[in-house]
């Protein structure tokens, strides 16, 4: 029977497509709670310069008014917005189809853009990479905030599924749809144009081993690099210069950058991560606990019997390969553009969750991935160590217990107090 599944994908997570819906929903539902829970506890609210921004633009949309933010003015001392117009879109659909005073949109979008990436996603891959990846710490922090790079991410992810079932079947209606996501993305971020680098290179290296998917490729770059210089034109018509804003060279010692990306670099090797108390203490517990999880991880994988591979298991799990290669392309490819850009031009922030995350989350993503490959059956132990280790790191703990001893017991006080 033709299933949605390739048929060695036999656990309850895997092994039917209606199931495997069920449980992204549920852990959909959980991953907003838990977002919602983080917003709502944070003394901030998540509030920053840009998400303020994005949330002005979207009530220009909702207003039929241009997109422009007082204050912010281009060489020509004209009003304009520095931001590509695909995140404050979504926005205002939102807001239009569920306004909710209680939950911020931009998480009600994370979760909605996470359910649909999930019904594509089981359609084609095992559930649990995906799973493990929305519950890093990075994924977790960058669908809490009001920015554009979530989205951005999940428009990559759709880019590297895409390629891979490009490689393995070559229709034109993939080159479209490819061509489309790749447009979509540059929409929501204009750093997407690394993709030009990730598609030229895939061109060059397919063009002796297979002619046909190499010239498909080269005709959706084509085509993708029409729209970027229809799209810088019309951006130099509406606001007078290219890219949304302008760069100026970077002021900082290139010892303060390096110690920056170092820096930030382990922090996105960790992927538990507690930040609102003692950072030693987080460390270190972050520490042990992936050292326990890739201990179950190992057991997990490490002998397996030999099973004769049927057609479909052969088609699965190279599908499963070429979706890791993509993604781990896509995720060097941005660190490879972003890392360089930020060293020489000047950012408001230096290396970190916002410019480092969206690649790092992509090579995390890229491993769980190729892990997915190596056995039929899901690490469910594994799977609830991981969940429960996220929780235990990135909610709120104190800021909670606090609220709800004022609630119950009129007063509040450390969680565990001080010696």
């Amino acid at each position: 029977m033709n299933t949605p599944f390739a048929e060695n994908q036999s656990t309850k997570l895997q092994g039917h497509y209606w199931l495997s819906v069920f449980w992204m929903l549920v852990f959909t539902i959980l991953w907003t709670a838990v977002t919602g829970l983080k917003h709502h506890f944070d003394s901030r609210h998540y509030r920053t310069v840009d998400g303020n921004y994005y949330t002005e633009l979207s009530h220009d949309v909702l207003e039929g008014r241009q997109m422009t933010i007082p204050g912010i003015q281009n060489k020509a001392g004209k009003s304009f917005s520095p931001y590509p117009p695909g995140y404050p879109v979504l926005l205002a659909a939102v807001e239009c189809i569920h306004p909710d005073p209680i939950v911020p949109n931009h998480i009600w979008l994370h979760s909605f853009l996470i359910m649909m990436l999930g019904l594509i996603w089981v359609r084609f891959l095992p559930a649990w990479p995906l799973i493990l990846f929305l519950f890093t710490d990075t994924v977790l922090e960058l669908g809490t905030y009001n920015w554009s790079e979530f989205s951005f991410v999940i428009s990559l992810i759709i880019v590297s599924l895409l390629l891979s079932k490009i490689k393995m079947d070559k229709t034109k209606t993939q080159c479209f749809l490819l061509l489309v996501a790749l447009v979509a993305s540059s929409l929501i971020r204009y750093a997407a144009v690394f993709q030009i680098l990730v598609l030229s290179l895939l061109v060059v290296a397919y063009f002796q081993k297979d002619r046909a998917h190499s010239l498909c490729l080269f005709r959706v770059l084509l085509g993708y690099g029409f729209f970027l210089f229809v799209f810088s034109v019309w951006e130099w018509w509406m606001a007078g210069q290219v890219t949304g804003g302008d760069r100026y060279p970077n002021t900082d010692s290139a010892q303060e950058l390096f110690r920056s990306l170092v820096t930030e670099t382990g922090n996105q090797l960790m992927i538990f991560k507690d930040f609102t108390g003692s950072s030693a203490f987080s460390f270190r517990a972050g520490l042990v606990a992936m050292v326990i999880l890739l201990y179950v991880l190992y057991r997990h994988f490490r002998k397996q019997p030999e099973v004769k591979q049927t057609e479909p298991d052969l088609r699965s799990s190279t599908l499963i390969n070429s979706m890791a290669f993509h993604l781990l392309m896509m995720g060097l490819g941005y660190l490879f553009f972003m890392i360089p850009t930020r060293w020489y031009f000047y950012f408001a922030e230096s290396f970190d969750l916002r410019l480092l995350g969206p690649g790092f989350s992509l090579i995390w993503l890229s491993f769980f991935t190729f892990l997915s490959g190596k056995r039929k059956k899901t690490p469910w132990l594994a799977l609830y160590l991981y969940v429960g280790f996220a929780l235990f790191f990135t909610l709120p703990k104190q800021s909670m217990f606090d609220a709800y001893q004022e609630k119950f017991w009129l007063r509040t006080g450390p969680v565990f107090p001080s010696r």
